[in-house]
């Protein structure tokens, strides 16, 4: 385990998000900001910028924490749930085996085989871009339930164990790699029984570059776990099928199209991916919201003379997470309201639409 702090806060809760990115992490902080806070509990948001690897910057975000309870999360991770605080802590304050909490899980190393997305407990709200939606893995009868590892978007821990920065150096598995870590240690890696899912993941597209050379790296870590075969066994199809290099010169050819404003082009250039049924890379996935907006809306904040994909992409996810706070009724500062009632009714409609399905209802 990692070295105790003499001045450790029994009963503080520190927030540790790695971004890249004022805008989302801004926004995930409002969301932390939202929640009920119990009385005497100390709250801290610890961003780490721009770093190597998400073990590298959560290790930063431990080591300047001086707090007994800490939540790993991403910065596109929205905790929607306000009673999050009070329910972790009953879990942890229920079992002191209890190393860490997830919001989505599953039992690989039961079962001997590694997948993409392919979680068996838990609940949590996805956002890919183009639609929202819940998502449940099973009921959860207990106040929780044990599992062999947990998905990234959102890790509590009630002690400190190093991530291994010296193994992955990337931005796969190594929240599996901290799950195996507590094992080691002979502690509960859990799911929480979730009435209704506590977060929104506004992951977008699953980017699956780097994914089977870490998966690799993984099994042959924890070997003493995992049977050679697990790796074969682990290939999935949407992997193999993936020709990940062809998807970035459809985005490439796309932008190019977009930059020169021959949009019907580059809308064609999306639709063939989609119609091939690949995954579309985010910023297809944002090429293809604002193309929709052109060409279906009265258009008042978007293509306007001035405007650049990357400036209308900004504004388009700032409408988006503006909308979102209105749904789970989190104030808006004057400027942000300002923004938002510059949008026409029809750009509006069609953002809350795609982006907001399941909070709007």
């Amino acid at each position: 385990m990692a070295e105790n702090k003499t001045n450790q806060n029994k009963f503080s809760m520190d927030f540790i998000i790695c971004t890249n990115d004022a805008l989302w992490f801004l926004e995930c902080e409002k969301y932390i900001q939202n929640l009920y806070i119990p009385d005497g509990m100390h709250i801290h948001i610890i961003p780490i910028w721009n770093d190597i690897s998400m073990c590298h910057g959560y290790n930063i975000g431990m080591k300047q924490s001086h707090a007994k309870y800490k939540v790993y999360l991403h910065q596109d991770t929205f905790i929607i749930y306000k009673n999050f605080i009070i329910e972790i802590l009953r879990i942890f304050q229920t079992n002191p085996c209890i190393g860490l909490i997830g919001l989505i899980g599953a039992d690989e190393v039961k079962k001997q085989k590694l997948l993409v997305d392919s979680w068996e407990y838990g609940s949590v709200l996805v956002c890919n871009g183009l639609s929202e939606r819940a998502v449940s893995f099973g009921t959860i009868g207990n106040l929780y339930r044990e599992t062999d590892c947990v998905d990234g978007m959102l890790i509590a821990t009630q002690y400190d164990i190093l991530w291994r920065e010296d193994i992955f150096k990337e931005w796969d598995f190594y929240d599996r790699s901290i799950c195996m870590e507590f094992r080691k240690h002979n502690l509960l890696c859990v799911i929480p029984r979730q009435k209704q899912p506590w977060c929104i993941h506004d992951c977008g597209p699953s980017n699956l570059y780097n994914w089977v050379k870490n998966m690799t790296l993984f099994i042959n870590t924890y070997s003493d776990y995992f049977a050679p075969e697990t790796i074969a066994n682990s290939m999935t199809k949407e992997l193999s099928d993936n020709n990940l290099s062809q998807i970035r010169l459809y985005t490439d050819e796309a932008e190019k199209f977009f930059q020169k404003k021959d949009y019907q082009s580059a809308m064609e250039t999306i639709n063939n991916v989609i119609r091939q049924k690949q995954i579309p890379s985010k910023k297809m996935i944002d090429m293809y919201n604002l193309l929709a907006i052109g060409i279906t809306c009265q258009t008042n904040v978007f293509f306007n003379d001035d405007d650049t994909l990357e400036s209308m992409c900004f504004k388009y996810t700032k409408a988006r997470f503006l909308l979102r706070r209105i749904c789970y009724n989190i104030p808006l500062n004057s400027d942000e309201t300002t923004f938002l009632n510059q949008l026409s009714l029809d750009e509006r409609t069609y953002i809350t639409r795609v982006g907001l399905t399941y909070s709007s209802k």
